[in-house]
């Protein structure tokens, strides 16, 4: 057997083989239904609903199955889509089918234990198995709004089998894998930490700089930059404004849902909010990082924590899927274009608007959609101000001087305005969640610094998760519902929904790209 590979609430099952299924040689018992067990985290001692995993075997037209005691008109139905072949070519359709049956089911099921209770009820006890002598397991009763069924598929291959039926649907998509599975129990708030006083500092900076081998004079002289805010970076306090203003929405929105944080550099740090998730019993989380864009430090970089801190929590530990980017969403873009249309006010018609986001190096950059997504984001927001010229400038470029970075920075971009004659300029810090380190410092200190040196007049919009901005707070309660409900994110830009799960080996870091 193929191990199933987890990419979070979803367990993708590349091939399932059951070599004697019809002789019923393997079953519940089996190691392959241990093995899938164990991968989807359930307890057949109390479980919280039960599972029935379909795998559809193209290659002979067999189906294998983990038949945990219940739901058979799954596997009758699966049969049945399978001998559809290629009228069930959509995964939608699947879901829809099963969704169906699942609900059917779970209304019979509601029915019957209502009826088990009453019962119950009329003859003072519980109800007994018969000639068993003992309480019957009912469980958590299933019903729609705990169950999402997802339909896993994937292309035949090019050229068919060699029948020629099966080339004329060579390009057609197949279904491969129904699952029936748990919703998420939590929600995880995942950023990127900052020191909460002076001793912090450099702990704070050797994590961040871990395995780079930069020399301790170098964290020193950027430790110097907290000594201006006492040691402290505004993003810690930031993230759990953010948190408890999520909370406190998926509650108003009848969410049973808990929302944890953890931090990549700084405590809490993800490796023990997760091990505290597994001793909670959460078994499946969707992580809302606090990145807006695609690229290896906003996305792929997170999956690696996530990654390393499941396997360091060990047996039990949740499976954690991430939501999409959300740069292009409404609750993103709205607050910074009602910060632009303020900080607009009273000033010259062609006041120039920089955008302005976290470089990164040039080869990262070319292996993700960091720049059009970026790009895009300012177009969106500059559409309120058409008399007003606007740019995207880079700040906060660390690394070696050799190593080519996304510019022009902002410092340089200021002095060529300047140049040409502006008296003025609006800064849009579009690349930040909300206002830490990298705003404060680099944007506030440094930036304004060089504006007054050129007589510049400078004004700079906030970020909208800083308060943080309700419909910063009510997009994230969004992104929770659209992957509950699995719908396509609200987006205001006409560029495609990113997948999810991330595809593998997106945005790679410095070593693969």
């Amino acid at each position: 057997m193929t191990a199933p590979r987890n990419i979070g609430h979803v367990v993708e099952i590349q091939q399932l083989e059951f070599t004697h299924v019809a002789t019923g040689d393997k079953g519940p018992d089996s190691d392959d239904a241990q093995v899938l067990d164990r991968e989807l985290n359930f307890d057949r001692e109390s479980p919280l609903l039960t599972v029935e995993t379909v795998a559809i075997d193209e290659g002979v037209g067999e189906i294998g199955f983990s038949c945990i005691e219940r739901h058979q008109e799954i596997v009758t139905l699966a049969r049945h889509l399978v001998d559809l072949g290629p009228k069930i070519d959509t995964r939608r359709d699947a879901i829809a089918k099963v969704t169906d049956l699942v609900s059917r089911r779970a209304r019979a099921e509601g029915e019957e234990q209502s009826n088990q209770e009453r019962d119950e009820s009329d003859t003072g006890g519980p109800a007994v198995e018969a000639g068993r002598g003992k309480k019957k397991h009912r469980g958590r009763p299933l019903g729609p709004e705990r169950v999402r069924v997802y339909a896993v598929v994937r292309p035949t291959p090019p050229g068919g089998s060699g029948d020629p039926s099966e080339r004329a649907r060579s390009n057609e998509t197949r279904l491969a894998t129904l699952l029936l599975m748990i919703d998420f129990d939590a929600v995880l708030l995942l950023s990127f930490g900052g020191p909460e006083g002076p001793d912090d500092v450099l702990p704070f900076l050797e994590n961040v700089t871990h395995g780079r081998g930069i020399p301790p004079e170098r964290l020193r002289e950027v430790g110097a930059h907290y000594d201006h805010f006492d040691g402290v970076s505004p993003i810690n306090e930031q993230c759990r404004r953010i948190r408890s203003a999520l909370q406190s929405t998926l509650d108003q929105q009848g969410h049973r849902l808990p929302v944890y944080w953890g931090n990549r550099n700084w405590h809490p740090m993800l490796d023990d909010t997760v091990a505290t998730m597994r001793d909670d019993g959460v078994r499946r989380a969707l992580a809302i990082t606090t990145s807006a864009y695609s690229s290896f430090s906003g996305c792929r970089q997170y999956w690696n924590d996530i990654d390393a801190a499941i396997a360091a929590a060990g047996p039990g530990a949740p499976a954690i899927q991430k939501t999409r980017p959300f740069f292009d969403h409404p609750g993103f873009v709205e607050p910074f274009r009602d910060g632009l249309r303020a900080a607009l006010t009273g000033v010259a018609d062609g006041t120039s608007i920089v955008f302005t986001a976290h470089s990164i190096p040039t080869a990262m950059a070319d292996t993700s959609d960091y720049e059009v997504q970026l790009r895009t984001t300012a177009a969106l927001i500059a559409d309120i101000a058409p008399g007003h010229p606007w740019s995207l400038a880079w700040q906060s470029r660390s690394g070696p001087p050799h190593v080519p970075w996304l510019e022009p920075d902002i410092n340089d971009h200021l002095r060529t305005l300047a140049g040409d004659g502006a008296t003025a300029a609006v800064i849009v810090p579009i690349g930040f969640v909300s206002d830490h380190m990298e705003v404060v410092w680099d944007l506030d200190c440094q930036a304004q610094a060089t504006a007054d040196e050129l007589g510049l007049t400078l004004r700079r919009v906030a970020t909208p998760g800083t308060m943080p901005d309700p419909r910063f707070v009510s997009m994230l309660c969004d992104l929770v519902e659209g992957h509950l409900a699995d719908r396509e994110p609200l987006s205001l830009s006409a560029l495609p929904t990113r997948p999810f799960p991330c595809a593998a080996g997106c945005c790679p870091g410095p070593s693969s790209g």
